[in-house]
């Protein structure tokens, strides 16, 4: 829909654009003491097309998925759990099919009907043992390209926290994907303090496993 008002609207500007010239050609001209300068309406630029981006969460605990998914021959982030049997090795696979792979870090939720991961996170901890569970994700998943928070609710609306975490991330030149498990993230501003590149999820297409829900949510 975004690609076709996109279309619409450059169509608009372009047939403007072409009657001010024909105008402005159709003018009178003055006295040669008294010609201005015509100046053309402003090449008309199309803006760039919509882009999406598909990430696919919780690699890890098994390949059981990965034929599948590198059947589909598309691009598809797989972001990976760490410290998991499977961990290391889906990264090293899906970087040799041509996919980015980024790190799933388990972070502090507010739901404690959750079982929350071995090696989440949480405000709680000293710095140093934040940074030493962070290093250890980062070497468990290798060629990594940026970091995205698995849960995290309550963690992601730690500004401190989230500060802490970046600022190890900036020296690794990794991107931080916000999953946005909480309204009240502080990761953008978090990541602008730190100066890392930050985007953040628009939808979870796994709310409902009905193929046509997905479809529409898709489009």
């Amino acid at each position: 829909m975004k690609t076709k008002i996109i279309i619409v609207l450059t169509a608009i500007i372009l047939v403007m654009g072409y009657f001010l010239w024909r105008q402005a050609r159709e003018m009178p001209r003055k006295p040669a003491a008294a010609k201005r300068q015509i100046i053309h309406p402003a090449a008309v630029t199309q803006k760039p097309a919509p882009v999406v981006a598909i990430v696919m969460d919780d690699f890890g605990y098994n390949t059981n998925s990965l034929a599948a998914l590198f059947a589909i021959r598309a691009q598809v982030t797989l972001s990976i759990l760490p410290n998991l049997p499977y961990s290391t090795a889906i990264a090293r696979e899906a970087r040799a099919m041509g996919h980015e792979v980024i790190l799933h870090l388990p972070l502090a939720s507010h739901r404690k009907e959750v079982r929350e991961e071995t090696d989440t996170i949480n405000s709680n901890m000293a710095p140093g043992a934040v940074l030493a569970k962070l290093d250890a994700a980062i070497d468990s998943v290798p060629a990594l390209k940026g970091v995205s928070n698995h849960m995290g609710s309550k963690a992601t609306e730690d500004f401190r926290l989230m500060e802490l975490i970046f600022g190890r991330l900036k020296k690794d030149g990794l991107f931080f994907l916000d999953s946005l498990t909480s309204k009240r993230s502080a990761c953008k501003a978090a990541a602008k303090t730190i100066g890392i590149a930050y985007g953040r999820r628009d939808i979870f297409l796994d709310n409902s496993t009905d193929p046509e829900s997905i479809r529409k949510q898709v489009l």
